[in-house]
């Protein structure tokens, strides 16, 4: 028996997406990319798709081992290391190699769950551009 979906319908196999192949320096936009893109051209620098959060952790923070966690997630995802390029009359992809020791990450600052103050908090939400909104 095939499982099913939902309506009852039976399930679809679903294909891989194939890699990049090799030496593929210039990489169309796909139409939502494109879209971001031109988006981005109209209002250059807008912070309109940034999801800001914040995270709190409870316990000892492994500071070293979050980077290369963090550095390895950069690795493994392309998309976390393209940038959108203007050459020959078209915007194309540009996939940056991967970073073997470091992605950049940090410093982290860690406080105390008790140290955290309204002063603290204020000096973070500073660093917003006010096109984001209030933060709270």
């Amino acid at each position: 028996m095939k499982p099913a979906g939902k309506e009852g319908k039976p399930l679809r196999a679903v294909s891989r997406i194939p890699r990049r192949p090799p030496g593929m320096e210039r990489i169309p936009l796909s139409g939502v990319q494109m879209q971001m893109w031109f988006l981005d051209q109209l209002v250059p620098g807008s912070p309109a798709y940034h999801i800001p959060r914040a995270l709190r952790l409870t316990g000892e923070l492994d500071v070293d081992l979050l980077a290369r966690a963090i550095t390895d997630v950069v690795r493994r995802h392309e998309i976390l290391r393209t940038a959108y390029v203007y050459a020959d009359g078209a915007p194309w992809q540009v996939v940056t190699p991967a970073a073997i020791d470091d992605a950049g990450i940090g410093p982290f600052e860690t406080v105390p769950a008790d140290g955290v103050s309204d002063g603290l908090l204020r000096r973070y939400l500073r660093m917003w551009p006010p096109e984001v909104g209030e933060l709270s």
